[in-house]
């Protein structure tokens, strides 16, 4: 039966982790994490039945714990696995028995009553799950279900309750109480011992929660654009979340057989009406030596001991970042030509030539500030401003590169051109502008409002803008594709632009500079019927409100 579990566990996880498109192997997050829970548990007394002498009624108890887990994300969904350490205390109320014993004296016949009064079973658990777990994440709240397999680490018992003694003899009317010379009193007993459960345990398990990363999570690093990306610290990889779960075990964990074995022996013959070896007497004496568990008993011999636990969790993920691309490798200079026979005229040098202009009055415009890079954006190849017929000069060679020009009173231009030999490289700035609408090139998780590191050269960007026209206010505005329900996609929407909006505000810039708004799925630019159109209204643009 074990081997058939943790084949079938094996089988499943490889179903899950090859069943991926591996189109999607790059959309791929990988975690490890940590989550501290804690709950109620009851450890389920069902179909107890001990001839109607008492009942068991589980009352429950705590558990405490720690999961240990790797995660993988794809989109979506999710996958889940790892071990969990489990503590479970659960408490089972036995009603209130009576057991009548007799004296063993021939020429004095007295009979001990014995009242069983509050009496409470308490048992502690210890467990290790492997558990394997898949579900979604959807904005910020996620869900998992899926099945734990586990094993029983340590158990025991510790039962307690109030022992009423009373007697009867032959010779007095009344009952006998409170007679301390023979043991004939009300007394508080404890007694405890070892329980045997059986291996494996199955469970099904069930999670769901919210992520904390919007309100826990470290912000991503600036970069000022000519850097590379850069590495992420340990704190920018840790992730938050907490969630509530639900654990039911399937199969009983009671070992009935070996728990009877390893009661104490107990002495019955002298009983008028004790079922179910539960109390322990001294030999041939009325005295009590102690209780052994009610799972030992003739009523559990068919019972059922089911584990259920329901409680709250907090975890600590960590992200290992994915590889950031090689740089290209610069070009290698040209060799020098080998010298001719003949002397020949200098070649002259090649000059790219640029003039920056206002693009409605074609004016040129001194004092722009020109960055050139490499077509990828992370090299600096030029930086100057304009002289006063707006021209800037670079010796750069015929081929495409990416630029950055502003001004102030003007929106900047950033995009990519190509450089002809003998061209000159024409470069319009819009004027600012009331209701002039530009689009941000910022990048979110699936579902989320976290802005994705890759986004952070555009928030740089929009920072210089607003820092360099502080008499501009803005509007951000977000924008969804058509796939889910019209509120989550308007709630998305806002989520995201006012995340924009937040990282605006922690560069600096006043908060009454900056309004925000969601859309949702209201605006699209595009077609939805196709991934391309949808990817392009997913977008996030901002208005101009005042010059």
């Amino acid at each position: 039966m074990k081997n058939s579990i943790n084949k079938t566990a094996l089988t499943v996880l490889f179903v899950i982790i090859f069943s991926l498109p591996l189109s999607s192997i790059y959309a791929q997050t990988h975690y490890v994490g940590i989550s501290p829970k804690i709950g109620y548990a009851a450890l389920i007394d069902s179909k107890f039945d001990d001839l109607g002498r008492f009942d068991l009624k589980t009352r429950g108890g705590v558990i405490a714990g720690m999961s240990l887990f790797y995660e993988l994300q794809n989109n979506n969904f999710l996958f889940q696995t790892g071990f969990d350490f489990d503590f479970l205390n659960s408490t089972s109320r036995i009603t209130d028995f009576t057991i009548d014993r007799p004296l063993i004296y021939p020429d004095y016949p007295m009979v001990y009553h014995y009242g069983f009064n509050k009496w409470k079973e308490t048992r502690n658990v210890g467990m290790v799950y492997l558990p394997v777990m898949a579900g979604a994440q959807f904005q910020r709240i996620f869900f998992l279900a899926g099945a734990k397999v586990g094993i029983p680490m340590a158990a025991g018992y510790s039962s307690r309750g109030v022992l009423d003694i009373t007697a009867t003899d032959e010779q007095f009317i009344d009952e006998i109480q409170n007679a301390y010379t023979h043991n004939i009193v009300s007394e508080k007993h404890k007694d405890k011992g070892e329980l045997y459960l059986k291996m494996p345990s199955l469970a099904l398990a069930a999670e769901v929660g919210v992520d904390l990363d919007e309100w826990l999570a470290a912000k991503p690093p600036r970069r000022r654009r000519g850097m590379r990306r850069p590495k992420r610290t340990f704190k920018q990889l840790l992730h938050y979340r907490a969630s509530m779960f639900i654990d039911y075990g399937l199969l009983s964990l009671n070992d009935y057989q070996r728990n009877a074995e390893a009661a104490r022996p107990i002495d019955v013959a002298n009983a008028t009406s004790q079922t179910g070896h539960l109390p322990v007497f001294e030999n041939e004496t009325p005295y009590l030596r102690g209780v052994n568990t009610t799972l030992s008993t003739e009523g559990a011999a068919a019972s059922l001991l089911n584990p259920l636990t329901i409680g709250v969790k907090f975890t600590v993920m960590y992200e290992f970042e994915k590889p950031q691309p090689p740089r290209r490798p610069r070009p290698k200079p040209k060799p020098k030509p080998k010298p001719q026979p003949k002397p020949v005229p200098p070649v002259p040098p090649v000059y790219m030539c640029g003039v920056v202009q206002n693009g409605e009055t074609m004016l040129a415009l001194d004092s722009a500030s020109v960055e050139i890079y490499d077509e990828a954006g992370e090299v600096a190849l030029f930086i100057d401003t304009t002289s006063t017929d707006g021209m800037f000069h670079t010796k750069l060679e015929a081929g495409t590169y990416s630029g950055y020009i502003r001004r102030a009173g003007y929106l900047p231009y950033t995009g990519v051109f190509t450089y002809v030999e003998g061209d000159t490289v024409h470069v319009l700035l819009q004027e600012i502008k009331k209701n002039v609408v530009t689009l941000l090139d910022v990048h979110f998780a699936t579902n989320k409002t976290v802005v994705l590191p890759e986004s952070a050269q555009t928030l740089e960007d929009l920072y210089d803008f607003l820092s360099e026209n502080p008499s501009v206010r803005i509007k951000i505005i977000g924008h969804t594709d058509s796939v889910g329900s019209d509120a989550s996609n308007q709630k998305l929407s806002e989520g995201r632009a006012r995340s924009v909006r937040g990282e605006m505000i922690s560069r600096g810039i006043s908060a009454d500079r900056i309004e925000y708004e969601g859309k949702g799925e209201m605006a699209p630019i595009a077609t939805n019927e196709t991934e391309e159109g949808r990817a392009k209204n997913r977008r996030v643009e901002f208005i101009i409100l005042s010059e």
